[in-house]
Formats: C-alpha cells, structure tokens, sequence
C-alpha cells in the first residue's frame, strides 16, 4: 500500500514540474512574441520600447549615467518626475553597459530573466 502511495505521488509530483515546465515556456513564448510585435523598423534598425512610466523613468536614468543627475532635461531644472527611483536606478546601471539606444529598452525588458536563473 505504502508503495502504492509513493508511486502516484512521484507521478503527480512529475505532472505537476511538466505542467510548470510548459506553462514556462508558453509565457516565454507570448513575451517574446509580445516584445517583438511591440518593436519597429526605423531606417533598417529594430528599436525596441517601454511604455508610460518606464519609458519616462529610462529617460531619468539615462542622463543620469550621462552624469546630468535626476533631471527630464539636461541642464534643466530638476523636478522628481519619475514614481520608482529604484526602476531608475537600476535603468541607470543598464545606460553605463555599451549597448545601442535602439536595444535598451529590450536589455530592460528582458532582464527579469537574470533572477529566473
């Protein structure tokens, strides 16, 4: 009997690591999908973006690694327009790697998988 038990826990322990498995991978498919269905072509180049809030906060980060501080606008005034410093911060972090402007919103994007692993 107690063999019995063991047995189809192993087996329902085993459907439920193929059912996180595919659902892993279904995601991973509609994100991918969705990250390129929400790029575009600008003079032969895919550019990839944020919207709202992320794409005004990677403004914020970038002329922060710039060395122009927390501003909208260098050299202009300086008003707290972004709502997640940390966002920004860590977007700051990503402007002093040397990637083109057209692929920083993707490393933004995909960086969620560095903390899957």
């Amino acid at each position: 009997m107690l063999k019995t038990r063991t047995g189809s826990l192993l087996r329902s322990d085993r459907a439920l690591g193929v059912c996180v498995a595919l659902a892993i991978v279904l995601a991973a498919v509609y994100y991918g999908v969705f990250i390129f269905k929400t790029s575009f072509l600008l003079n032969g180049e895919r550019y990839f973006c944020l919207y709202d809030d992320a794409m005004i906060s990677m403004r914020y980060a970038k002329n922060l690694a710039q060395g122009f501080g927390l501003v909208w606008n260098p050299g202009g005034e300086r008003v707290e327009g972004f709502t997640n410093p940390l966002w920004v911060l860590f977007m700051a972090g990503l402007h002093l790697l040397p990637v083109p402007a057209a692929k920083m919103s993707l490393l933004v994007q995909i960086s969620p998988l560095r903390f899957c692993s």
